[in-house]
């Protein structure tokens, strides 16, 4: 039991539950942003649930074999979408900080004309700080900016992917559970190792590093360990146990505030999902450092966090709600910045 006591346990446990947890009360602003902007290609059906776990044991097993190849446009394609994450993730604590500085606020809120168009300064200067973080991740690899990076990541890819109902979402867990399973323990009866700890381990070659031996500067991170990971002293969590939970808690938490029965009403779906996340992680926590072994953790927190939420629906009588989806009207207006 220490080892659920251990400060980098409960820190890997927290970091998890408390990005899903921003990841989906982001959501629903994104969500109605592209509702309004007719992006339907952001929402998941039944097809692309299906086609999930195949796409994604593709995806691993050409990574296991071309990794060295495919590392470099790799690189190039997490730094940017960590600049963009980490610019999402951080646009609500800005315009915070902003509001207790009303001058401040209004100049940076003026549109400034860019190569993609008119966006406020504010977004321009988050950007910026962005992409001064990715720079520095890539020159120190610093654990602390690893797991920054990671987080952004989760928050956005929660924030923009839409599930439309619990039964694409039920697909989409059952999928992966079975993909997590096979990959974690039985690949390496066909690829000779555990394919998802040898990809999820594996270090590319630094470009930053490459072009810094070209002026003889020193002191640049030679490798690359990409933010698909959190990790800590003792523990590491792939990101896609982060994510893929945290598309239901999404949705639990729109589907909660839809189903209120007053206005004052705790929002009993979201409650149930979060604490059967955190008890699923809790669990994993525990029999990885029991048996030694790595887990595939979507084991445990697919019965973990669906189990809950369907106990709440029957219920409340809401089951058929929650498998089918109930519909949400467009907002009239929505604010980009959001």
């Amino acid at each position: 039991m220490e080892v659920l006591l251990d400060w980098s346990t409960l820190s890997l446990i927290g970091q998890a539950v408390c990005t899903a947890m921003y990841g989906a009360h982001r959501a629903p602003d994104m969500h109605a942003f592209l509702k309004q902007e007719a992006q339907e290609e952001f929402v998941l059906t039944t097809q692309t649930a299906l086609l999930w776990p195949v796409i994604s044991s593709i995806s691993l097993v050409l990574l296991f074999y071309f990794f060295s190849f495919l590392a470099v446009m790799s690189t190039f394609f997490v730094c940017a979408a960590s600049c963009c994450a980490l610019a999402w993730a951080l646009y609500p604590f800005m315009s915070l900080a902003l509001s207790y500085v009303p001058r401040f606020n209004l100049q940076l809120q003026r549109p400034v004309n860019t190569c993609i168009g008119m966006i406020s300064l504010q977004i321009v200067v988050l950007v910026g700080f962005s992409i001064v973080v990715v720079f520095a991740w890539l020159v120190t690899q610093d654990e602390y900016l690893n797991n920054v990076l990671g987080i952004s990541l989760c928050v956005l890819c929660i924030s923009i992917i839409q599930v439309p109902n619990m039964k694409v979402c039920t697909i989409i867990f059952i999928g992966l559970f079975v993909y997590d399973i096979f990959w974690v323990f039985y690949s390496s009866y066909f690829f000779g190792e555990n394919v998802m700890l040898s990809v999820a381990t594996k270090q590319a070659a630094n470009p930053v590093n490459y072009i810094a031996e070209k002026f003889n500067i020193t002191g640049i991170a030679p490798v690359v360990r990409l933010p698909v990971k959190l990790m800590t002293r003792r523990a590491m969590l792939g990101l896609g146990d982060i994510f893929v939970p945290g598309l239901l808690m999404a949705n639990a938490y729109m589907f909660g505030k839809r189903k209120r029965r007053t206005p004052h009403e705790r929002n009993i779906y979201f409650i149930g999902a979060t604490v059967g996340y955190t008890i699923g992680l809790i669990i994993t926590m525990y029999i990885a450092f029991v048996w030694h072994v790595a887990q595939p953790a979507l084991l445990y927190l697919v019965p973990a966090t669906l189990l809950p939420l369907f106990a709440i629906a029957f219920y409340r009588k809401d089951f058929h709600d929650l498998w089918h989806g109930i519909a949400v009207p467009t907002p009239s207006a929505v604010d980009l910045d959001a």
